[in-house]
């Protein structure tokens, strides 16, 4: 209650004077006015009337931490808003949120990334293996012909480990091949042979060395940061995967894209750009979900 306020002026809503000029302080004023003071120094207002008055200050400095808020670098911060209620606070003054989701401003593609690959990492690593063997156990209802070629790919960090599936996928016919990083825009898809050495192959990965064919999938298991139930997704943002199914689809192939991820990745809503491929289905440890 001893904190001050700054640029208080007007009138309280009985019409009477607000207790900034009754205590000689001029419109718009700087000065530093206590909120004790408006209460105890003799101003002629009945105690109702400094209730009143309290809060018309609260509004006051709502208004001005709204105007602040406003501001595009505050906008462009999710925290932002709640940032400065807290200095509000701070300062003594108990600011009301107004009726408002906490997030009208939507996150960008690079703060949902960060968001879900952090609840990602924090799964524990056998946790992860169990819900690695679930994925397996639901990618039997993936449907495809013998011969059909598969992309799949070695797990790096937090991601599922998707070897199991693919064994079971080779059982059932499948040709499997695996993305390798020939450039920092390109990756190409070689066989996965019994026989196959496998070689560092960039971003931590290991596939098929040069030696090996290189294939054209039909379906591919695509790593991914964030998925909303819509089929759209967010990557890592290198836009590998981007430009390998944009040059698919230039030679005329149509690959069905299988999402793989935990089920924590699940966001609302991603913003989907005009050039964005959205998924044909999501496989988590939940179940495999077709979006189309």
């Amino acid at each position: 209650m001893g904190k001050a306020l700054r640029g208080i002026s007007g009138k309280c809503g009985n019409g009477a004077p607000c207790p900034a000029r009754a205590l000689g302080q001029p419109r718009g004023c700087r000065g530093r006015i206590p909120v004790r003071q408006l209460h105890t120094q003799q101003s002629g207002l009945a105690p109702c009337d400094a209730a009143d008055a309290k809060r018309r200050l609260e509004e006051h400095i709502f208004s001005r931490i709204h105007g602040t808020f406003s501001h595009p670098r505050i906008m462009r911060s999710k925290d932002g808003y709640r940032n400065l209620t807290r200095l509000a606070k701070g300062r003594g003054f108990p600011i009301v949120a107004p009726d408002r989701p906490e997030r009208d401003v939507p996150l960008t593609k690079a703060e949902i990334r960060n968001e879900r690959l952090a609840l990602r990492d924090a799964i524990p690593a056998e946790t992860r293996i169990e819900k690695s063997l679930a994925m397996a156990d639901h990618a039997e209802a993936l449907t495809f012909e013998p011969g059909t070629i598969i992309s799949g790919f070695m797990p790096i960090r937090s991601e599922a480990d998707v070897r199991p599936m693919m064994s079971a996928f080779k059982v059932r016919g499948a040709r499997l091949c695996l993305p390798v990083v020939l450039d920092k825009e390109t990756i190409a898809f070689r066989e996965l042979l019994p026989t196959a050495t496998l070689v560092d192959t960039g971003f931590g990965t290991r596939g098929p060395g040069p030696e090996a064919a290189e294939l054209d999938p039909d379906i591919l298991l695509v790593p991914l940061s964030a998925f909303d139930r819509q089929g759209n997704r967010i990557g890592y943002g290198a836009g590998h995967y981007d430009r390998a199914i944009d040059r698919l689809l230039r030679k005329g192939l149509k690959p069905r894209l299988i999402g793989i991820a935990f089920d924590v990745q699940n966001v609302e809503e991603i913003p989907a750009e005009p050039h964005d491929m959205p998924l044909d289905a999501i496989l988590t440890e939940s179940g495999l979900t077709r979006f189309r």
